[in-house]
């Protein structure tokens, strides 16, 4: 399993969750299940970890579109 992508902060390129996630997707592995999880959680993503509401993460704007 290849963790290149993990959700870590410290990954200058990837600076918003949907960005990170979005990396996933290169990864077979990953992709079966994130395809399905995904879009629900990033509807949620305009909300920090303690449901303050927020436009931007590590200085990049928040895109909460989504499909199911």
């Amino acid at each position: 399993m290849n963790f290149k992508h993990r959700a870590g902060h410290s990954q200058p390129n990837y600076k918003t969750v949907r960005q990170r996630l979005t990396a996933h997707a290169t990864e077979a592995m990953c992709t079966g299940c994130h395809k399905i999880t995904d879009p629900m959680g990033l509807a949620l993503e305009n909300f920090d970890t303690i449901g303050g509401f927020r436009d931007t993460e590590n200085g990049a704007q928040i895109d909460t579109a989504g499909r199911t």
